[in-house]
């Protein structure tokens, strides 16, 4: 754009100088062939003028462009005219004689000092220039036919591409540009022999009007269209790991931002599509490299695999039916079960399948899902008890249900922060009247101490003596569990406040966050500990029924150890997301374990549980509650729920194996699934599952090796790998699980 708006100006200042040049040239050199050739010039400049003008109408934008605001196109054209005008006045002019009445004739001064006319016969000069103009007027009608055929082929309404716009209007110009440099010449040879065409005029001006029109037409839909692109937000294309409940929506986003978006290359698309595929579906298209070729094999491949109804609706089916069973009312187990009813059942009628019917059956399974207390306030609210349950009213009922709940969330915690606001008065007033009970009631004396000294509780340390309190202390968070305790004894503090208060009834309503006992949470395991040292030694237990062992089986110090089975599963956690989580595969285990770390990244509802754990060697361990997890398979669909027990830490090294092994080069596993890729590399264990997954998830098929001590069990989660290792100096340990208080369990 800037080269042709300094072109304008270079035209504009030729025109000007070329007015100079001529007003300077006196009478003797404004000759008929001076003049013309002036006059052609100046017609030369302006046809160069006007078809950049006309350049410059394409572009967007125009009111912030000095060209268009100062109007310099018809500021040059009034320039153009002028000159042009003043020129033609130097021409001669035609005489008639009247001795020849027939006979037109113009006279021309020619240049020197003779005075004498010359007459010259204006039909044998005008013959070569009326052929010549027949010729360029015939030129004209054809330009004009094929200016008006393109513009009846043109279906403004049907264009929707930004380029498909663009292409239209580099032809009109294309066109228009052929007419305005031939009317030019035609308008030159008309001046020249002093003759008019109003019907040619006529013409022309109708179809400049009609290039005009259907220009700006153009241009603000296309503008129009530019910015919808610019304004409209990207849209981000989740990625598509092989779920199979998550393809249609990939599918049908993917097809609709790329798949049919013809301003991508197919090479583009495939790259795209590569880059949004991950685990199963990106192994799957892994050996296709990205070409143009290759976009629709591997488009092909995706379909075929996982457009497949039938498992797509085992899917959604299985996610209706695996939802936990609701233990306690809340507002987030109902609204979740509320949630995934419908979303499962949309998904399943996008497949085509009439649900209309399924009512009965489905409210059936999902009532099921409810605890207790919604069970019953459920059957309470059926108008005719009598009559088949309908989907919408448990649908209506769930989300009344929920809607309730999260009102009255905030009553509780108001309730709760100002009892203990006023448990915290009470108990600084209880102080002051037992140490002050020999004093005189004196209420002047009372109300100084209460709104002065007693206002706040101290933050004096009674430890290291600064300005904190005793949790805030780091001499006190740094110290041992045995010490922790000797500080609270020696200190006569209370075990649940942690300040003194000679003995009175502590009134804080505050309990443990891992047990809910009525202690400081900063004591929790300076208090288990206090708990397992007693049980040491009690004596043995007596039944076998209150005894399970959770039996991690490796080697001791110098010994071969054991390669282990893990494998890899999709752990659903509260807010319905999954995590990648490694686990043991324990068939000697009568109960699954998970680490504190996975129970708080997975944010279940914990139960409370009293069980004590041992490990040999070290100090026992109290179990800081119980979750219900829900497993999926990396590979496929295949879910499993159980109970998993929160343990601090379940292995003395915390990762199995112990350290990252050489991996077997087994042929036959390279064409299998297995549930843990990375089983020779020492990494942590996230849970421990029993015997009843492992009866769950169990295969028939065995893979063993000549070559190698190691075998290959096949399982729902993929193949598992075991056996014995090299030698290596390691020291491991046995995990016990003592149930000698099963029978306080859930109290």
């Amino acid at each position: 754009m800037e080269a042709l708006l300094v072109n304008q100006n270079e035209l504009v200042q030729a025109m000007e100088q070329l007015l100079s040049s001529f007003k300077k040239a006196g009478r003797e050199r404004r000759t008929v062939e001076y003049v013309s050739k002036k006059l052609e010039t100046l017609d030369t400049y302006w046809k160069e003028f006007h078809r950049n003008h006309s350049s410059l109408c394409s572009y967007e934008d125009k009111n912030n462009i000095p060209y268009f605001v100062g109007n310099h196109y018809d500021q040059a054209l009034n320039f153009y005219n002028n000159t042009k005008a003043h020129i033609e006045q130097a021409l001669p002019k035609p005489t008639t004689p009247i001795s020849s009445p027939r006979v037109e004739t113009k006279t021309y001064p020619i240049p020197g000092p003779s005075t004498s006319k010359v007459s010259i016969n204006p039909i044998i000069e005008s013959r070569g220039s009326t052929s010549e103009l027949e010729e360029m007027l015939q030129k004209q009608r054809s330009n004009f036919k094929a200016f008006a055929h393109k513009m009846s082929v043109i279906e403004l309404d049907n264009l929707t591409e930004k380029w498909q716009f663009e292409d239209i209007l580099r032809t009109l110009q294309s066109r228009w540009s052929a007419i305005d440099d031939l009317h030019w010449e035609i308008d030159g040879k008309l001046t020249l022999i002093s003759e008019n065409n109003p019907e040619y005029e006529a013409s022309f001006f109708e179809y400049e009007k009609q290039f005009s029109d259907i220009k700006l037409a153009i241009n603000r839909k296309m503008w129009s269209t530019s910015y919808r692109e610019q304004s409209t937000p990207k849209m981000e294309i989740p990625t598509f790991s092989g779920n199979y409940h998550q393809w249609l929506s990939f599918k049908d986003l993917f097809t609709e931002t790329i798949h049919t978006n013809g301003s991508l290359s197919n090479a583009q698309k495939m790259q795209f599509l590569k880059g949004k595929l991950r685990g199963e579906a990106e192994k799957l298209v892994q050996h296709l490299r990205i070409s143009s070729d290759n976009y629709h094999i591997c488009w092909d491949i995706l379909n075929n695999r996982y457009n497949n109804t039938k498992l797509i609706f085992s899917s959604h089916i299985n996610t209706l039916l695996t939802m936990p069973v609701i233990q306690n009312q809340s507002a987030a187990s109902i609204k979740k079960l509320h949630d995934t009813t419908i979303e499962c059942l949309n998904a399943v009628k996008g497949l085509g399948l009439d649900t209309s019917t399924w009512d009965p059956l489905v409210v059936h399974i999902l009532a099921q899902k409810l605890d207790v207390d919604s069970h019953n306030e459920y059957i309470a609210s059926l108008l005719n008890p009598r009559d088949l349950p309908t989907l919408d009213d448990f649908l209506k009922f769930l989300e009344v249900k929920f809607i309730s709940l999260e009102s009255s969330r905030r009553k509780p915690e108001q309730l709760k922060k100002q009892l203990q606001e006023n448990s915290t008065k009470n108990h600084w007033r209880s102080s002051v009247n037992t140490n002050h009970s020999n004093i005189a009631p004196n209420k002047s004396f009372i109300n100084h101490i209460t709104n002065k000294t007693l206002k706040k509780p101290s933050k004096f340390c009674p430890l290291c003596k600064n300005n904190h309190a005793l949790y805030q202390c780091k001499t006190f968070l740094l110290k041992e569990n045995k010490a922790k305790r000797d500080v609270i004894a020696k200190l006569n503090l209370c075990n649940n406040c942690l300040y003194s208060h000679n003995g009175i009834k502590c009134n804080s309503t505050k309990t443990c966050r891992h047990c809910h006992e009525k202690h400081n949470t900063l004591l929790h395991d300076a208090l288990a500990t206090t708990a397992s040292d007693r049980s040491s030694g009690s004596p043995p237990i007596e039944t076998d029924q209150q005894i399970l062992h959770t039996c991690v089986s490796q080697a001791a110090k110098s010994q071969a150890e054991s390669l282990l089975a893990t494998a890899k599963i999709k752990v659903q956690a509260a807010d319905g997301n999954y995590h990648i989580m490694r686990a043991l595969v324990d068939p000697c285990a009568q109960s699954s374990l998970i680490t504190e770390n996975a129970a708080q990244r997975l944010a279940l509802q914990r139960k409370g549980c009293k069980w004590i754990v041992f490990g040999v060697g070290s100090k026992a361990n109290q179990s800081k509650g119980v979750v219900d997890i829900i497993g999926t398979s990396i590979h496929d669909d295949f879910t499993f729920s159980t109970k998993a027990f929160i343990m601090k830490n379940m292995i003395h090294n915390a990762n199995l194996p112990y350290q990252t092994i050489h991996k077997p080069n087994w042929n036959s596993l390279k064409e299998v699934k297995l549930a843990d890729p990375e089983y020779y590399i020492s990494q942590p264990i996230d849970l421990i599952l029993s015997v009843d997954v492992y009866t769950q998830i169990i295969l028939p098929g065995l893979i063993r090796e000549k070559s190698s001590p190691h075998i290959a069990q096949n399982t729902k989660l993929g193949w598992m790998i075991s056996g014995k290792c090299a030698k290596k100096d390691s020291s491991h340990s046995v995990i016990m699980v003592n149930l000698a208080t099963y029978k306080g369990f859930g109290k």
